[in-house]
């Protein structure tokens, strides 16, 4: 369940600066 957790916490954290990326090429 912890490795879940960390997994799932990873994935949003990767997300978040995908979308900080994407945002930043757009400028």
């Amino acid at each position: 369940v912890q490795l879940q957790h960390k997994i799932k916490q990873e994935s949003e954290q990767f997300r978040a600066w995908k979308t900080s990326r994407e945002k930043e090429v757009l400028q």
